[in-house]
């Protein structure tokens, strides 16, 4: 029984409602607009053509094409015929070729669905590397069939295998089950009030569980509208993504924290002319820890377009627990809580009753839960928690089926390092990207948070503090990238001394280094996020110029 794929079939076969708009990549082009019937037909006749192509219990099909109602039909076709799907970012560039190929043979997938306009590329990517058993197909060129039937058994296999952006190592396959999305997309309706009645506006990749999972497949599962934005366009010019939302009437809509950066510091006023965002209810900050002030920048900033202050907020996920782990809506106005001091600065992710009896956190070196107030590694449990990392065994039971003493469940060890107070959690950062000091931790975010305060120019987002020697505690190195490219500060060694002033007085660090690089030049993951390991690994290996190649 393929229970996703029939919750899905039972919420598009019969439904004349809109279901999907997809907004066109230019301003002048017209958006396409499909019921939930269109989506229908449309994945059940590339259902028909995958199920003759491939047969029941195949290995993974990557789906590697632009964001649009071609992926999306492709996608919802491939669910029907039991298949189990690896999206993946279309490779443009060196490193993104690299990836590719090395996830198509780390997944063994067996075919790989693409569309014409980016064949070159995947042939590019994929020059040296062996081709997958049932080759490279171009969904342009399909052959027409009859749509079938009924959807078909997945095999027991994973519905999605979702990798990991790599912060700290190369990417690895989460293998996210069928029951775990409904589960989680059932734990995501309950704690954000989503309904049929919200109008999601979309802009996220694909390729990301939260762009896959919260941008297209919950609006279905949920009988919700969707508005779905190329990527590209809204990080070219973020006001793209706040007009969508005023001109759809968007209610349901987010992203990571750099894009919230992105709108309170680069959106003009005269971008904003005739904005109304008084009906988006839920916008969820997440991907990363959230810094408090940008949170109240991002409320100031628009409020006099009608954004409520309720409706912003910060969640925290991972694609080890399919997507959203913590971070309720304020459905109602709530005071905003005052955090414990090891985490000023950090917005809270609001707990409800229900996830707070699936959440602890523990000491990671010795495994003990820890009280309210310390800080320490997050670990998930319950129906959400996927099935393990594809060809990691050893590695999926440790992580995904860790026993903490006292509890009678298993546990998702998430690496990450936050704090519960007064039923909020706050995510401060990596577990692997946390400094010593006289035995006392703090996290890489928190003093580059503090850096970026002493100069407005620089960025908290995109900033990788280390020891650069891990044998000695209370040292490290600071790199951080400016807001804009090509800033040139009036004074950078007095900013230099003023920040490793204050990481001194605030955290004992001493920073043996501070090196204020131009924008982009910090080594990223595919979703944006700063490789701290990498540029720590190629700091030590050449100092400041090398980590930022």
């Amino acid at each position: 029984m393929n229970d996703l794929a029939d919750a899905i079939w039972r919420r598009l076969a019969t439904n004349d409602k809109t279901m999907l708009t997809v907004c066109g990549r230019r301003e002048a082009d017209e958006s396409q607009i499909f019921t939930g019937r269109d989506l229908h037909d449309a994945a059940a006749r590339w259902a028909a053509v995958f199920s003759e192509i491939f047969p029941v219990g195949s290995g993974p099909v990557v789906l590697a094409m632009p964001q649009g109602s071609e992926f999306t039909t492709a996608l919802l076709g491939a669910v029907y015929a039991g298949l189990t799907v690896v999206p993946l970012a279309i490779p443009r560039n060196s490193t993104q070729r690299e990836r590719f190929a090395a996830i198509v043979a780390d997944c063994a997938a067996e075919g790989i669905i693409c569309t014409a306009s980016v064949r070159a590329a995947i042939d590019a990517a994929l020059a040296e590397s062996s081709a997958p058993r049932f080759g490279i197909m171009e969904v342009d060129d399909l052959p027409a069939m009859a749509p079938l039937a009924v959807a078909r058994s997945c095999a027991g296999g994973p519905a999605v295998i979702q990798y990991t952006s790599g912060t700290s190592r190369f990417p690895r396959g989460v293998k996210v089950g069928g029951a775990a999305i409904l589960a989680n997309a059932a734990h995501c309706f309950a704690a954000w009030g989503f309904d049929e009645q919200q109008v999601v506006v979309n802009w996220l990749p694909h390729f990301h569980d939260m762009g896959l999972l919260g941008g297209n497949i919950y609006p279905i599962l949920v009988g919700a509208s969707s508005v779905q934005l190329d990527p590209f366009r809204v990080i070219q010019r973020p006001s793209r993504w706040l007009r969508a939302i005023s001109d759809h009437g968007g209610t349901f809509s987010g992203g990571p924290a750099f894009a919230f950066a992105q709108c309170v510091q680069n959106i003009r006023d005269d971008e904003c002319e005739g904005l109304d965002l008084s009906r988006w209810s839920a916008a969820y900050c997440g991907a990363e820890p959230v810094p408090a002030a940008l949170i109240a920048a991002f409320r100031s900033r628009f409020a006099r377009f009608g954004l409520q202050t309720r409706a912003v907020f910060a969640c925290y996920g991972l694609a080890e627990y399919s997507l959203m782990a913590a971070g309720a809506h304020a459905l109602e106005a709530a005071i905003e809580p005052v955090p414990p001091p090891i985490c000023a600065g950090v917005a809270p992710c609001r707990l409800t009753e229900a996830v707070a009896r699936t959440i602890r956190i523990i000491d990671p070196a010795q495994g003990a839960v820890l009280r309210d107030g310390e800080m320490g590694e997050i670990c998930l449990h319950g129906p959400s928690v996927a099935g393990g990392y594809v060809g990691q065994s050893a590695e999926s039971e440790e992580t995904f089926r860790h026993v903490i003493p006292g509890q009678d469940e298993t546990w998702l060890r998430t690496g990450d390092i936050g704090v519960i107070s007064d039923r909020n959690l706050y995510v401060v950062g990596r577990l692997k990207d946390v400094l010593t000091v006289n035995g006392r931790k703090v996290a890489a975010s928190e003093i580059e948070w503090l850096a970026a305060q002493m100069e407005p120019a620089l960025n908290p987002m995109a900033a990788a503090a280390f020891m650069p020697d891990e044998m000695r505690s209370g040292e490290a190195a600071l790199l951080i990238e400016m807001r804009a490219a090509r800033t040139v500060l009036p004074d950078p060694d007095k900013v230099r001394q003023q920040i490793a002033q204050a990481v001194a007085g605030t955290f004992g660090i001493k920073l043996l280094d501070v090196e204020l690089v131009d924008r982009g030049t910090l080594p990223r993951t595919s979703s944006g996020k700063i490789r701290r390991r990498e540029a720590a690994a190629l700091y030590r290996q050449g100092a400041a110029n090398a980590a930022c190649a």
